[in-house]
Parts: structure tokens; sequence; C-alpha cells
């Protein structure tokens, strides 16, 4: 018998194996003691805790700030040094909790702190902008400069011990000596505050995380921009090296993620804080993730080992997918209702990109033959053009009065057609995107539509009719009706003489174009059905919203084979690309957020 196999599991959710739950307000710096044993964490609530690394253990609370404290850090002996908007540094005894000594001379809040290898020098960063630099035994001011008139944000020290950098409001990063705090160099290119900033593991770069939601990476010493990584969907408040390709960074969009510099593309998302991620860092070994936020959690994440070439396994839409596609080179793609468009490697099932642009959900995905040029329809009444390697929006379409539900690309790549609530379609040239004309003819909602190779256009409406299309000239040149309720996905066989829709109806209708007949009906399903595609010109498959896929013979008019997901379908996709042993794949989508790539083997007819 023919068979549906699921090739991929469902998208694994990576979840924190620890929550450290103590703070009383927002968690802002972490710091892990040199024999990593230990992590530190600073609060608003005015207080450090110690905490055991391996079982998430509660050991000491310090007490003696009078204001939050945003920032840790340990000494080589395992002493900790904290700063606080108090102005005042102070320097503890981990094994007692005991206060050793006070750091006096910031005029107002102290932002961050960075101290040296070996252990003689500390310097701090005040939200006045004043840098000081302070001997660490003795607690003693060598000496200070007023680093950014705009106030500092964050610090960072060269893994050679010998430049400090300073980021600010005033958009830089500043490169100083450190021994003499002299000026070096200043890095520019963001566009908002600099949150936070890291050099990498040999010094040669120096990424800086800002609230203009960008990741920046500079080469040194050139200075020159190497990388603005996009991806977070607010301020990015943190980052870090976990090694010279990969960076941590965290953001007030509640995520922790993870970059290939290599690739350009996010590695690996963390979701669990429920209010903004302050900071995260990563354990020497690569054990461990740790992140603080504002929801006053400290949460501990795994880091995979080389088994999973490193990669943290990225966390699927976060709600219904929409709209789904099999595209060139290798990928997968995938729209949501929780705005984001997502990229998937065919092959391992991980992620390898998040387009974010659209305010709400994305109805509708089409993609270049090329692969250069993703488009996405959303129900911001919008159309988004996206150079698809850089996971940036190139162009926006706007002019629909309500939900775009879907867009398809001309077989020539000179036309895109974008279906709407409004009941209207329009064709927009391309890629300048000049609107060429508005079709308007359906009554209700038009939910899908496509493409003839001939470069006729074929729609389904709300009111059950599909239409075909002239779009060169807007005519309508045939109304196919049958249909009881909205045709909800539309599909050509290889030679264009036949078409398949789906219905709200629950049926499965094949058509012939060259007569405009209807030529058969497929009952089946028990609740509308949502996507439906040919496997070859004998059989089809089927999606649907009774939570079933279903493969189909048009000869027998029989269901073959089905698979059934916990939650309903919403979309499906086959592509002409087979599997390493020649079987058709398919793709779809439910409303738990998962993707169901599919070998679709025919072998046993």
């Amino acid at each position: 018998m023919p068979s549906l196999r699921r090739l991929l599991p469902r998208q694994h959710r990576e979840r924190a194996s620890a929550i450290l739950d103590g703070h009383s307000a927002a968690v802002n710096g972490l710091a892990l003691g040199p024999d990593g044993r230990l992590l530190a964490s600073a609060s608003s609530d005015g207080t450090l805790k110690l905490w055991l690394v391996d079982s998430g253990a509660e050991l000491l609370t310090l007490s003696g700030h009078l204001g939050p404290v945003n920032a840790c850090a340990f000494t080589t002996d395992g002493r900790l040094l904290s700063a606080s908007d108090d102005g005042n540094l102070h320097l503890w005894n981990t094994d007692s909790g005991a206060l050793l000594q006070t750091f006096s001379g910031h005029d107002g809040g102290i932002e961050d702190l960075v101290l040296s290898d070996d252990n003689e020098h500390v310097a701090s960063l005040g939200a006045d902008g004043q840098l000081l630099l302070w001997k660490l035994d003795s607690a003693t001011e060598i000496r200070r400069v007023l680093a950014h008139e705009l106030g500092g944000t964050a610090l960072a020290l060269s893994p050679d011990g010998k430049t400090l950098a300073t980021a600010s409001h005033d958009k830089s990063v500043k490169l100083w000596d450190f021994s003499t705090l002299a000026p070096q160099q200043t890095l520019t290119g963001p566009g908002y505050a600099i949150s936070g900033l890291a050099f990498g593991p040999k010094g040669a770069r120096i990424a800086a995380s800002s609230y203009d939601n960008q990741l920046w990476i500079w080469a040194l010493p050139s200075g020159d921009l190497l990388h603005e990584i996009i991806g977070h969907g607010s301020w990015v408040t943190s980052c870090e090296f976990i090694d010279d390709d990969l960076l941590l960074s965290s953001s007030r969009d509640r995520s922790v993620r993870l970059w290939s510099l290599t690739e350009g593309s996010e590695r690996g998302l963390l979701r669990g804080h429920t209010k903004m991620v302050n900071t995260a860092i990563c354990d020497p070994s690569g054990t461990w993730i740790f992140s603080a936020g504002s929801d006053s959690t400290i949460r501990r994440w795994r880091i995979p080992t080389g088994e999973t070439e490193g990669k943290v396994e990225s966390e699927g839409h976060e709600g219904p997918i929409r709209a789904c596609l099999i595209g060139p080179h290798g990928h997968l793609y995938s729209a949501g209702s929780d705005s984001t468009l997502r990229r998937w490697h065919l092959k391992s099932g991980s992620a390898c990109g998040v387009y974010y642009g659209h305010q709400h959900a994305v109805l509708g995905v089409a993609i270049s033959s090329d692969g250069e040029t993703l488009l996405s329809a959303g129900s911001d009444r919008s159309v988004k053009i996206w150079d698809n390697r850089r996971q940036l929006i190139k162009g926006e379409l706007l002019g629909h009065q309500k939900w775009v539900t879907a867009c398809a690309l001309s077989p020539s790549g000179e036309q895109l057609a974008t279906a709407s609530q409004d009941a209207t379609l329009r064709i927009w040239e391309m890629p300048s995107g000049a609107l060429q004309r508005t079709l308007e003819g359906h009554s209700e909602h038009v939910h899908c539509c496509l493409f003839e190779a001939s470069g006729r256009l074929i729609s389904g409406g709300g009111e059950g009719m599909i239409r075909i299309w002239d779009p060169s000239t807007g005519r309508e040149l045939m109304t196919l009706a049958g249909h009881e309720g909205a045709v909800r996905a539309l599909a050509l066989c290889s030679d264009g003489r036949h078409l398949l829709s789906a219905g709200a109806d629950g049926t499965i209708r094949l058509w012939s174009l060259r007569r405009g007949r209807e030529r058969l009906v497929l009952r089946g399903h028990e609740a509308e059905v949502v996507g439906v595609a040919f496997i070859d010109d004998d059989h089809l498959l089927s999606a649907s919203a009774d939570r079933s896929l279903r493969l189909w013979s048009l000869s027998t008019k029989r269901c073959l084979s089905s698979l059934r997901s916990g939650h309903p379908f919403r979309t499906l996709s086959v592509s002409c690309t087979t599997a390493d042993d020649g079987i058709p794949l398919a793709l779809a989508g439910d409303d738990a957020g998962d993707l169901w790539l599919l070998a679709v083997d025919l072998a046993a007819l």
C-alpha cells in the first residue's frame, strides 16, 4: 500500500533545564566563578545571590547595596565585585558573604565593571559617562576620564587585557588603553543606544548589542563593520561570544538567541522568560547558557554537544502555521500567526533563519525560482519583499484594505498576484512593486491564488467560486462553481490541464480547465480542507482542519493512506523536490505551530 511517512519529528522546543528563583525584582547581571562551581546574580532588589551551577541551589544572599545592583564579576581567587545604582562598588567574600571593601568615587549609578586577569585593577563605567580605573586591593582610584557625555552603558575587556571598550547612549563604541585610559578608536553604526559589548575570543572582533534590535560586529584593529545581525523582535540587551563563530544574545523580546557569524543566520532560540531578558552568558566549558530576566528568574539551558554539530535546536512558531512551502537550495519556509517567517534546513529540520517585519499574522508566502527573493502576505494588510539571504525587507506593497491572504509569483517572475479579504486581487510588476491593476469579481474574501504556466491567474473566493483571469487585461475569463462554501486552496497538475480545489465544505474537487467543468468530487474529510496538491497525475494529498492528512487516488476515488495530528492542519505544500530515495516530499503546518515534512511513498502501487 502507498504510505505517508513523516521524515522529521515534531519541532523541538528547547526548555530551561533549571529555573533559579529567589530574587524579588529584575535580575540584571550574571557571573560565573573561576572554577565554574558558582553562579552570581545581581538584582534590582539590591542584593546579589550565589548559586550552585550543577544543582541550581541558592547558597548565599549578599546584602549591602542601597540601590539596584547592575553588574558583578568574580576575581580569579573567587571574591566577588559588584556595581550598583548607589554609586559604589563592593568587594565580597563568597565563602562567608562578608563585605570586604567599598569603592566610592562615582557621582551616580554604576552601569558596568570589568576586572583585569591579574586581579590588580578594575574599571567601572558610570551612568554619567565617567570611566574610572581602580586599584583592586586598596580600593583606590587611579585615574578617570569622561568617556561618553551621554552616559555609559557597558564595558568589555579584550582577551589580552590591553584594550577596554565602552558603550553609550550616544550610539558609539570607544576603545581605550586599559592601563592609561588613553583613547584609541571610536566605532559607529548603530542607530540607537548600545546596551552590551563583547570581544571575540581572539580579540580580532568586537560585538555590540543595540536598542535598534540588532547586533553589530566590527573587525579589529581596522574598525570595519563586518556584520549587522537582525532577528530579535525588540531591543537586544546583551551579547557574548561562545566561540569565534557563535554569538549569544538576549533581548527585550523575552528570548535568548544563538547566531552563526559565518552563515549570518540564527542557530538557536531559547524561550521561557516571561519578561525582558537582561543578560545571557555561557560557561567556559560550553555546557550551559545562563539567562537573567526582568521576571526575577535565572534560567539554565544546556548547550548540545558536538554530536549535534554544536547547534541548539530552534523553537518553532508560537502559534498556528498559516502557510508553508518547499523552496530551492534545500530549504523549507513557514509563515505563522506569531508574525514571523521561518526558514529550515530540509535534511536536518534545524532552523536557519527568522524573518521579522510583519505586525500580525503572516498568511501567505512565495519565493522566486532562484531563491533570492521571498515574499510574504500578512493580516497587517501588507506584502513584504525580502532579501532572502540577508533576511532583510527590501520592499513593501500596500494598498489592500483588509488582510492579505495569499501571494503568488507568475512563471516569469515578472508579476506578483496578491489576494485579500477586501474581495480583490492585485497584480504588481516585479521587481519594481508597481501596482498594475486591481481585479474585482469575487463577492467575498479571496483566500487563494496561483498562476498557470500560460500566465493566467486562478483564484478562490469565500463565495465558493473559482475565477480565472487574464492578468494583463484584468478580464475574467471563466468561473467554476460547485463548492458550497469558501474555496480554501488550489493546485494545478503538471500539464496544467486539470485543477484541484479544496473547500470549507469538506470536499476536494477536480476540474477540467479546457472544458471548465467539474470532473469529480472527493468526500471524506470531516471539516474544511485547507490544502491540496497533486503528487502525480493520479494521486493527490490533502490537509484538513479535521486533523488529518490524506493520500487519494483519483482513478479509484479512494483514500489510500492517512496521518493524523493532535491539532487541525492549516496549510499544505508539495514540491517537485524529492527525498534522496526519489520519493516526493510534502510539507504541512498545524495549529500547534509544527511543520510536518512527509515522504509520499507510492512504490507499492
